[in-house]
């Protein structure tokens, strides 16, 4: 199983792609993942439940869901990833529901567009379109979820204290475990994990608010500015005031 960070920590993903025959491994992200068959069939499995697409029919991969694609037949599609930030009336991160099926039919007429508000347009009218007699069921847990469950606990959780034998609970395995096979399974260890959770929604708070500096370092979760300053630099190589500076003087140019 694969963890893609690229569709993972980018609050403001949106992302459309055309291409052809796919087939890719086993993965999970937090982004949504919106794949459309325009010619041939492509067998997508999400979460254990197999759907074979032709052409018109789409899926829709709700943030957090295991999926893996394979060429049936050759053909063409479109995919689209989102952040669940840009539909906040579609999808609360704290509300674990997924669909009973991902499965639904839909007519591509849209391009990426670098406009906030018509990529959130586009991210809507998909959500809306698979919102049409759609039934939820709460996210279960079982034994091979426990990465997942680890993830969920540290997205909802890292701006307070978000250690790493508190998300364990959820798994019911041992520390020394867990803690070996999410840096397998993930890449980076848990602490990394969090760290970068905390270091996406400062760069936006640094972006979007006139909090200071040390008003921001407490809301993203850090002990103190001194551990920000030092985490923030580590993961963006600047610090948290010239990445503002950065920030605020390309938006007058």
């Amino acid at each position: 199983m694969l963890f893609e960070g690229k569709h993972s920590f980018n609050e403001q993903e949106f992302k459309i792609s055309k291409g052809q025959n796919l087939s890719f491994m086993k993965h999970i992200h937090r982004s949504f993942e919106f794949y459309l068959q325009l010619g041939g069939t492509t067998e997508v499995v999400i979460d254990e439940k197999q759907y074979v697409l032709k052409a018109g029919q789409a899926v829709l991969i709700f943030p957090f869901q295991y999926h893996s694609y394979k060429t049936v037949e050759n053909g063409e599609y479109v995919i689209c990833f989102f952040s669940p930030n840009l539909v906040p009336d579609f999808y609360n991160e704290k509300n674990r529901r997924i669909p009973i099926d991902n499965l639904f039919e839909f007519i591509w007429t849209q391009s990426e567009d670098d406009n906030l508000f018509l990529r959130r347009s586009i991210a809507y009218n998909i959500c809306g379109c698979f919102e049409k007699g759609r039934e939820y069921i709460e996210k279960k847990f079982f034994s091979q979820d426990q990465v997942m469950s680890v993830l969920l606990y540290a997205n909802e959780n890292y701006k307070q204290k978000c250690l790493l034998r508190d998300a364990i609970s959820r798994a019911g395995y041992d520390y020394a475990y867990l803690s070996k096979l999410f840096k397998k399974s993930i890449g980076i260890t848990y602490n990394q994990y969090v760290n970068l959770l905390r270091i996406q929604e400062g760069k936006e708070l640094l972006k979007s608010t006139n909090k200071t500096i040390s008003q921001i370092a407490e809301e993203c979760g850090f002990s103190s500015l001194r551990d920000f300053d030092r985490k923030f630099l580590d993961f963006t190589g600047t610090t948290p005031t010239v990445y503002r500076k950065q920030k605020r003087n390309l938006d007058f140019q």
